[in-house]
């Protein structure tokens, strides 16, 4: 056989395929069977472990090249796909997903097939590229976004009940049932010594687009650019997040006057009173402030070779259907905002 007629090589030689069994609703014999279908003839070996509480992600993927492995594929939702994360941060092998939790949010933002089959085979055809990580003072990676205020809030009342049931939809039910939370006076501190001081009712680190429910909360964010986008909330009342939520369905937050846009490579948020904290999802033991920064290009993670186009309707239709299920809702006593006064500060060692 000449080098024309040659068959190509296979892709990748040995996959490793973590999977969380409480993630697929207890179907992972159907979803295995899917990723096995999907891989099959792209690889030469492969070997599935469970992960679970008793079992480190992050040391099992840390470990994936010294035992042979040159690509990993993870089954789970956005929780399991960090902890994997975590292990490769500075490392070459790649990681794929196949999203199979009830939020699936940083599958939506490299558009990764739903289906478990149509995911596996789609990362191990397509590309393996850099991807940004964000990290706090205290070295906790997140991939999708981080903050401070109203959306840790939401984050701890979009339980695991509420999630199991509606999915991601959880994060904007939750965004509605905690209007009464109160704004405070931040202050954000980024690249170059900028300070600003505002009142907000949160203050989003975001590393990706889309964040919370999937929504654009963060339309000019790039998954390879380097830098963290930091988006603050003024809104008030119902009336003014109804506002905002539909703007950010069509990608239109920009040019509210209740939304500012920041771009830094380093953040550090501080607030009159400590604030809560989220960290791509979790609600952790930590108020402000806290300092984040962005790690370029420090994972890489297997993404489909195209990229198929967003589908705005049903995201509309499934936001409409979340509303149905809100709750009485209340407001706090709206404040006047205090403009951004950027002012000098030292540079940050």
């Amino acid at each position: 056989m000449d080098a024309a007629s040659s068959p190509a090589p296979l892709p990748y030689r040995k996959i490793l395929v973590l999977f969380n069994p409480e993630a697929g609703r207890g179907q992972f014999d159907k979803i295995r069977e899917g990723i096995e279908a999907g891989i099959e003839g792209l690889t030469h070996e492969v070997e599935f472990v469970e992960i679970g509480p008793e079992t480190n992600a992050r040391e099992i993927t840390a470990a994936a090249r010294k035992n042979g492995f040159d690509g990993i594929l993870v089954a789970g939702g956005d929780g399991t796909v960090a902890e994997a994360a975590a292990g490769l941060v500075g490392e070459a092998t790649p990681l794929g997903i196949i999203p199979t939790g009830t939020a699936n949010i940083v599958a939506t933002n490299l558009a990764v097939p739903s289906s478990p089959r149509e995911a596996a085979r789609a990362a191990l055809l397509g590309i393996a590229a850099p991807f940004d990580v964000g990290r706090t003072d205290d070295g906790k990676i997140f991939l999708l976004a981080a903050g401070a205020g109203y959306d840790a809030d939401l984050i701890r009342d979009a339980d695991r009940e509420l999630k199991k049931r509606f999915g991601p939809l959880a994060y904007i039910i939750a965004m509605f049932k905690n209007l009464r939370a109160k704004r405070a006076r931040f202050t954000l501190e980024l690249d170059d010594g900028v300070r600003v001081h505002l009142h907000a009712k949160t203050v989003l680190v975001c590393n990706v687009g889309r964040t919370m429910g999937s929504l654009p909360l963060a339309p000019d964010a790039r998954i390879d650019d380097g830098k963290l986008d930091v988006v603050v909330f003024r809104f008030n009342d119902f009336g003014q997040l109804l506002v905002l939520f539909v703007k950010a369905i069509f990608r239109q937050l920009k040019g509210d006057p209740a939304v500012q846009f920041f771009t830094s490579s380093w953040v550090r948020i501080s607030a009159s009173r400590p604030m809560p904290v989220q960290v791509d999802g979790e609600f952790i033991d930590r108020k402000t402030p806290i300092d984040f920064t962005v790690l370029p290009g420090a994972v890489q993670i297997m993404r489909p070779a195209t990229r198929p186009a967003l589908d705005f309707a049903g995201l509309a239709e499934s936001a409409m259907k979340a509303l149905k299920d809100i709750p009485g809702r209340r407001t706090d006593e709206p404040k006047p905002s205090v403009p951004e006064t950027p002012a000098a500060s030292p540079p940050v060692s």
